[in-house]
């Protein structure tokens, strides 16, 4: 729980009064009650793999209209209990199978034990991406994508950014793997939200390249990306896109009994070894869940020697609750995280090193409420952490020695919640969602080299989602979300007797459209208006930040950035293809960079780096392929591309735009194991910044094989090479000292994962 004082009384009580207005002011509805529930029934079935006959652990059963479900176990059978009588949809979904849908009547099949054979399919098609839609339909308007269990083990990594590099338009920020942060289409920092169940996680990992992301990936049950603008539904900082974690710390689905996940990592490239364990049990109205992981590495390995500074200890847990009692459900969860890691940025010295130690606890937990009238669903989502990180300089004397040095920390407390109620047709509206989401912030930065002032900052959005069907292939998605923010800078030990406050109100609305012209064909487009609030950092920084190597000097008078953006999807699949191909152009106002100086900050020997801002523009698209070459044999091939400038008179490049980028890769999959082969291109990249150097083109190989067999769960164990060849390379995207030490060498990644 993070005490009301942390964040001022009066921003807790204006939050709260909102809410709770919101809540008073919606229009009577019915719901399941007491009287309701004599006539409830239950729904039990058997799932098995259509071709093997085998049951399937784990299968998601879902009735749509009632939004509750639950997962089968080892055997492939679940129960769905309390269902009132009625007509509804039965949806059960495998990862690498097809969707199965169908429709139920209770009471006439509710005693019946039905029998639900899943036929495998090649391709991810009509996968259910909650981050793109919070109506949970299949209806896109932008790209997205989602990541499996499966494609996040075989895709093992120390970070999120690591994991989702070389995805369509998507690459990394790196400073090492550890702080490896994601990109999407060249917009870098808070303009991509990194989302833990749909609330931002309340870390510092989106302010400098120094910072990392304050979670595991091996946590990860499933990873969403949403491609383009999601300011409407996530506010500020979501102007690039949004990048969404999910794990079952509280579970939504569980089956009866005792199920989890046990899992191991080891990769020669930093001499890694990590742990993962998770434990469930659950019965008919209640589930308890623990989880906890370990991992360790040493530095980094390239063709050219180690790079100090590039090392990991990391120790994660979390411990979790949820419950079901007729048209309601919920959850509570609790986890932490200790992490300690290097920085390559004192590698000419070594002497000495730059160490991040940070730790961080968070609390959330949902209600949901089933309703039966105009308002059919509301959620309520809750989450409060706490943030601990310092930066240390470490020494070595001659005599031995060590001295520590504490040249900055952070303290930073959050607290996020919202609100969404899901209602029916009204009109031409088929349904929608009107929601309140609002986050309270303080941040207190001390020591000597203390980039900030402290701050305390509050966001309150209130939005708009709906959906209108215009024909049976086409479909209109409108939107809007107005966003009012607020945020103090006051004094602390290295800016005294400093008072500055920010207001601003903002608007946000996208309008799209999805048409399917032919059962094998999708077009999506979205016109959108997103907006980002410049952080405390770039308003009002005025220091030398060791961590990052460079003295930074902020701007009070930066804008608000404000972009105007056109997202279009084309994807067509059949049995033996899929082609996913999209365009994006994004027009933005005051877009800020931070931009090298070339001048040096004589006390520190820092470069000095200003903030400052810019219309600029960013354009550019993404191609996949997928095909199915034989029956096992498929092939997997994509471009993108990202094109940033100023739109100034020069056109001057934006810093830090990745080059053309290509992936091939052959697989050779019999269900129960594979082998596969890739190749990574990447282009030169000469369109670059003032003061920024370019960077020469490479092909890196890669190598991967697997096995998947079932003993009394699912066990999978997969196997990869990374830059088979050993080649000397550089990332555009790298930080550490101005690209001029190589990325990782060649690099063998062995993983285990068992599902019980």
């Amino acid at each position: 729980m993070v005490p009301t004082q942390l964040f001022g009384a009066e921003q807790m009580k204006t939050l709260y009064l909102i809410i709770i207005s919101v809540l008073l002011i919606v229009p009577g509805h019915t719901i399941i009650s007491e009287e309701n529930t004599a006539n409830l029934f239950f729904l039990s079935g058997h799932v098995v793999d259509k071709s093997t006959e085998a049951p399937m652990l784990r299968a998601s059963v879902y009735i749509v209209e009632l939004q509750k479900g639950t997962i089968t176990n080892r055997n492939g059978d679940f129960q769905i209990d309390r269902i009132p009588p009625g007509s509804y949809t039965l949806r059960i979904q495998y990862t690498g199978f097809h969707t199965h849908e169908a429709t139920i009547t209770v009471p006439g099949d509710s005693f019946s034990h039905i029998g639900i054979a899943m036929l495998p399919k090649i391709f991810e098609t009509d996968e259910v991406i909650v981050t793109a839609s919070p109506l949970g339909t299949r209806t896109l308007y932008q790209p997205a994508q989602a990541f499996s269990p499966e494609d996040i083990q075989r895709r093992a990594t120390v970070s999120l950014g690591e994991l989702l590099d070389w995805e369509p338009g998507l690459t990394m920020r790196s400073l090492g793997s550890v702080p490896a942060r994601p990109v999407i289409r060249g917009m870098d920092g808070d303009r991509v939200l990194v989302l833990d169940n749909g609330e931002r996680i309340g870390d510092l990992s989106e302010i400098t390249p120094d910072h990392s992301i304050a979670m595991d990936p091996m946590s990860a049950d499933r990873v969403e990306v949403v491609r383009g603008p999601a300011s409407l539904l996530y506010g500020s900082s979501a102007l690039g896109g949004v990048i969404n974690v999910f794990t079952d710390d509280t579970p939504r689905m569980w089956s009866k009994g005792t199920s989890g996940a046990v899992g191991f990592y080891g990769s020669t490239m930093n001499n890694l070894g990590s742990g993962f364990g998770r434990l469930i049990y659950g019965n008919d109205s209640w589930v308890a869940t623990g989880r906890i992981s370990y991992r360790e590495s040493g530095n980094i390995y390239t063709p050219e020697g180690r790079l100090p500074g590039t090392y990991l200890q990391q120790f994660t847990g979390a411990g979790g609750a949820g419950f079901r009692h007729k048209n309601i459900d919920g959850g509570l969860s609790i986890e932490f995280l200790d992490k300690t890691y290097g920085l390559p940025d004192e590698i000419d010295d070594p002497d000495t090193d730059i160490e991040i130690r940070m730790d961080r606890q968070r609390a959330r937990g949902y209600l949901n409420v089933q309703g039966t009238g105009f308002f059919e669903n509301y959620e309520f989502r809750i989450s409060g952490s706490r943030y601990f990180h310092e930066e240390i300089e470490i020494e070595r004397e001659e005599d031995g020695m060590i001295e520590e040095g504490m040249e900055l920390d952070f303290i930073q407390n959050t607290l996020s919640s919202t609100l969404t109620i899901k209602h029916g047709s009204l009109g031409i509206i088929e349904n929608g969602v009107i929601g309140v989401n609002g986050i309270l912030r303080r941040l207190d930065t001390t020591g000597p080299e203390a980039l900030t002032p402290n701050a305390r900052s509050s966001f309150l959005g209130l939005f708009l989602y709906e959906e209108i069907p215009l024909s049976k292939i086409s479909r209109l998605q409108m939107g809007g979300r107005v966003e009012f923010q607020q945020i103090n800078a006051i004094e602390n030990e290295k800016y005294p007797d400093f008072d500055k406050t920010r207001t601003s109100t903002t608007f946000s609305g996208s309008f799209g459209t999805n048409i399917q012209p032919v059962e094998n064909l999708e077009i999506g487009f979205q016109i959108a208006r997103a907006h980002r609030v410049p952080s405390i950092e770039e308003l009002f920084s005025d220091a030398a930040h060791l961590a990052a190597g460079a003295y930074e000097i902020g701007n009070p008078e930066l804008k608000n950035e404000i972009g105007h953006g056109v997202d279009a999807f084309v994807r067509f699949s059949n049995n033996r293809v899929y082609i996913d191909v999209a365009g994006f152009y994004n027009r933005v106002n005051d877009y800020i960079v931070r931009q090298p100086t070339g001048e040096i900050h004589e006390p520190s020997g820092f470069p000095i780096i200003v903030y400052e801002a810019g219309d600029a523009e960013i354009f550019g698209g993404e191609i996949g392929l997928k095909m199915l070459m034989h029956e096992y044999i498929r092939l997997n091939a994509r471009l993108d591309y990202v094109h940033g400038a100023r739109r100034d008179i020069d056109r001057t490049p934006l810093p830090f735009m990745p080059p053309l980028r290509s992936f091939i890769g052959v697989t050779y999959d019999k269900r129960n194991w594979w082998l596969g082969v890739n190749s990574r291109i990447a282009s030169e990249q000469t369109r670059t910044a003032l003061e920024e150097d370019p960077t020469d083109g490479y092909v890196l190989f890669g190598f991967e094989a697997g096995y998947r067999f079932d003993v009394s769960g699912r066990h999978i164990v997969s196997f990869r090479m990374d830059n088979l060849f050993n080649t000397v390379y550089r990332d555009h995207l790298s930080r550490v000292e101005d690209r001029d030490n190589p990325m990782p060498g060649r690099s063998a990644h062995l993983m285990y994962k068992w599902y019980f």
